[in-house]
């Protein structure tokens, strides 16, 4: 067994565990998997999925005990593989196997943690230190609340999920089965919804009025209360420090199996649905309905009150404006159909390359309307 805990395996082990094609010594030994591929070792298991690091194989650069390839990777040089149909997934077995398992608290309520008389923990339930639990939530079996995390009052989570450290889940959430929540998240805080007594400045710009006409004076905001709550289904994860906002009426929802990165804000009454991804520090405004297996990539958005179709992808830094089609990707500000997107920005980029000539061709011939004028 190595340093962080992974036993020691033989290649023809490695086959029958991935499933893969074995090229090579079934007893070839090796103790480990290599994150970096220039810096295998002759004991250990190295990945190589790229075109990059394949090529480098090929060329006799790395020097791991074997290697893990794609089942259809153009190997040109006899070294010990196992060809594997999906090399991600793969992965994800490998580790669930041999990764070092993370900490977990023991079953029972830390001494230091705070439950509420009325709450119901169901068996098995790991309660870590300075846990607050509030009045009338209900813990489901086999779940981990982990140090410093805070239940509001009637918050009810499902059995074998995970929260994770210094979560905050607000009044009457609702969390289902599988779900997991990283460090710093916060579940049901109040949406960013304001109202001023009369018509303010925006609402008139909205409706066409000029900025001459606007009136530069106070406009108290009023704050609207968020009677909702947030529902996630069972087996999202959402990542560190997200936020996901409460409903004004009803609840902001998490479809099923759908994983949120970090840093990531949901607003007031989003409807999400099932298997869809959102990337780090990607957002949604206030009503926004996203449709099953979305994608909304880094850095992107949607505007308040719009549905976007299942089955869309949300280029990165990109900003949704208008429902588009299903199974479409669109990129820009405002988002566009990507085909749309890539032939707008070649565009623009070949004006920006001929704009010196044209500026040269219109100061030339400047001069000769001038020359032609003063004779």
């Amino acid at each position: 067994m190595n340093e962080i805990g992974i036993p020691s395996f033989t290649l023809g082990q490695l086959g029958q565990l991935t499933g893969g094609q074995v090229c090579g010594d079934p007893e070839l030994n090796l103790s480990g998997f290599s994150s970096d591929p220039l810096k295998a070792n002759s004991k250990e298991l190295c990945f190589v999925f790229t075109n990059k690091y394949l090529k480098l194989l090929n060329e006799g650069k790395l020097n791991a005990g074997a290697y893990l390839v794609p089942s259809n990777s153009n190997i040109l040089k006899e070294v010990p593989r196992v060809l594997v149909e999906r090399p991600k997934l793969v992965i994800k077995q490998l580790l669930e196997l041999f990764a070092p398992k993370r900490f977990s608290y023991p079953i029972g309520v830390h001494k230091t943690a705070i439950v509420d008389p009325t709450s119901k923990i169901g068996e098995n339930v790991k309660i870590g230190p300075n846990v607050i639990i509030g009045p009338g939530c209900s813990i489901g079996n086999n779940t981990e609340l982990q140090a410093g995390v805070i239940l509001g009052q009637r918050v009810s989570i499902g059995s074998d999920s995970l929260i994770k450290y210094r979560v905050v889940i607000e009044d009457s959430c609702k969390i289902g089965h599988k779900v997991i929540i990283h460090p710093g998240s916060i579940v049901g805080a109040d949406g960013f919804s304001y109202v001023t007594e009369d018509e303010s400045n925006l609402e008139k710009v909205r409706k066409g009025t000029k900025p001459e006409e606007l009136q530069a004076k106070r406009q108290i905001q009023l704050k609207v209360l968020s009677a909702g709550w947030v529902e996630i289904d069972d087996e999202v994860e959402i990542g560190a420090n997200s936020c996901i906002d409460r409903g004004t009426l009803g609840p902001t929802r998490i479809g099923k199996g759908s994983k949120i990165d970090n840093q990531v804000q949901i607003a007031h009454n989003c409807q999400i649905g099932e298997d869809c991804l959102m990337v780090g520090q990607s957002g949604l405004a206030g009503s926004v309905i996203l449709g099953d297996r979305c994608i909304v990539a880094g850095h992107s958005g949607c505007k308040d009150n719009i549905e976007v179709p299942h089955d869309t992808i949300i280029a990165p830094a990109s900003h949704v404006h208008k429902a588009g089609k299903p199974f479409q990707i669109l990129g820009g500000d405002p988002a566009i159909p990507a085909d749309e997107y890539v032939k707008r920005e070649k565009s623009l980029r070949r004006a920006m390359r001929e704009a010196p000539k044209l500026r040269e061709e219109l100061d030339e011939l400047k001069k000769t309307v001038q020359n032609s004028t003063t004779k």
